[in-house]
């Protein structure tokens, strides 16, 4: 599967990330656009794409391909925020993937 075929695939996961973003804005202000078809680091990026767009979906991909995922504290408490939000922030323990060989 071709890269670009790869990212535009990933609609779940950037709606996952618009929602992030919107909730918890990285910066305020507006992302640059893709104004002709380009690669980069192997993938094809189609005209009109926000670069951000490109590197969220890399960056999810990888972190959850990449690595196992784990609470510091399965117990947590959720509180109120005024929205849920973890009581001690959800912190998480990160560890490479094992690449599991046939």
């Amino acid at each position: 599967m071709a890269g670009d075929t790869k990212l535009q695939t990933m609609k779940y996961t950037w709606r996952v990330a618009q929602e992030l973003m919107r909730m918890i804005p990285p910066v305020f202000g507006s992302f640059r656009k893709i104004l002709k078809d380009t690669q980069y680091g192997g993938y094809d990026i189609p005209k009109g794409w926000q670069f951000a767009r490109v590197e969220v979906l890399t960056t999810i991909h990888n972190l959850v391909t990449m690595f196992e995922w784990s609470q510091v504290y399965p117990e947590e408490k959720i509180t109120r925020q005024p929205m849920h939000y973890p009581s001690m922030g959800l912190p998480i323990k990160i560890k490479p993937r094992i690449p599991k060989f046939v």
